[in-house]
């Protein structure tokens, strides 16, 4: 009779053993799946931070181009102004040497 107590409670403790390892496979499995939930949402999060960067970066050299280039722009009208008043002084220098 002792024996079968003890096959009994053997078989009792096999059961919650099983139910138990089954219960810690599940939350394993969950806690993987929550783990890699948030390594994807840190992963998009920082890839979301980069293209932000990126953008910014963009723009802070878009607007360097667009001085960049109006600065073009001007010397370029600074040096056909320049062009001309020269052009203008020889063409006074002519008039000056005709008349005398």
């Amino acid at each position: 009779e002792e024996l079968d107590d003890l096959e009994a409670r053997n078989d009792e403790l096999r059961s919650r053993n099983e139910h138990l390892v089954m219960k810690l496979s599940e939350f394993a499995r969950k806690d993987t799946t929550a783990s890699r939930k948030e390594e994807a949402r840190k992963k998009n999060e920082a890839r979301k931070r980069r293209r932000e960067a990126m953008m910014k970066e963009k723009e802070k050299l878009r607007k360097q181009l667009d001085r960049d280039h109006k600065f073009l722009e001007l010397v370029s009208s600074l040096k056909e102004a320049k062009m001309e008043l020269a052009f203008a002084s020889m063409e006074r220098d002519q008039a000056a040497l005709e008349l005398r």
